[in-house]
């Protein structure tokens, strides 16, 4: 009976999770848009303001809107993949995401420039990748990485924080706490969003030709990318 229930209960988990990917993917696409597009923007020597990049990105509402649904769909299929057989899932779709990973990489410098449709972004993206880094498929850099060793000091102190306000028996203390270490760590994670949005920006002018400022130093560009073999 109980595995009969869950069962059932599998697509009202994969729906719930389609849902849950779809809006991250959406509200996070539509503020990178308007990163990007300022970045872009001051890439040529032009100012830009946050309006104008909210502007950016609403104008490129539906092909969000598209992006993010596919980018839920693909989700909700990697998950399925890595919950159909625990260990050989897991490695497949490890590999398959980050396959996917690197094939989308410009996807969003591209829907905001060339204003295209998941299929035709998916597709410029890939055909970027490959024209300057042949079939590399994994990524040589890692701001996630570099993202993690700076939330790693706010991480251990926070955990201290929360420890001694425990220790303490105020519950107010402990409340109060917890939401300064939750608002260092949305720092944290914004700041490492807009770093790796300006990279994807600067990476995206270079690999499509086009004059990159004196001031950035394109050097290990080349190398953004190895072969996945």
């Amino acid at each position: 009976m109980d595995e009969q229930s869950a069962v059932q209960g599998e697509p009202m988990l994969y729906a719930t999770a389609f849902l849950f990917y779809f809006c991250n993917y959406f509200v996070i696409v539509f503020f990178n848009s308007a990163l990007v597009a300022c970045v872009m923007k001051i890439l040529t020597g032009e100012s830009a303001t946050v309006g104008y990049g909210l502007g950016m990105a609403a104008k490129r509402l539906p092909q969000i809107f598209g992006w993010a649904l596919l980018s839920a769909v693909i989700g909700v299929l990697l998950k399925a993949i890595e919950n159909a057989h625990k260990r050989a899932g897991r490695l497949i779709a490890a590999l398959l995401g980050s396959a996917w990973t690197a094939l989308t990489f410009f996807v969003v410098p591209v829907i905001v420039i060339d204003g295209l449709g998941p299929a035709g972004a998916f597709k410029q993206s890939a055909s970027i990748l490959k024209s300057n880094w042949g079939t590399a498929l994994v990524g040589n850099f890692s701001l996630g990485g570099i993202s993690f060793l700076l939330m790693l000091p706010v991480i251990l102190l926070g955990a201290a924080l929360i420890w001694l306000a425990v220790a303490t028996g105020s519950q107010a203390l402990v409340i109060a706490t917890v939401a300064v270490c939750v608002a260092l760590l949305l720092v944290v994670s914004l700041a490492s969003s807009a770093a790796n949005a300006i990279f994807k920006s600067c990476l995206y002018v270079y690999a499509t030709g086009q004059a990159v400022p004196a001031d950035v130093d394109t050097s290990g560009f080349d190398a953004a990318f190895r072969s996945g073999g």
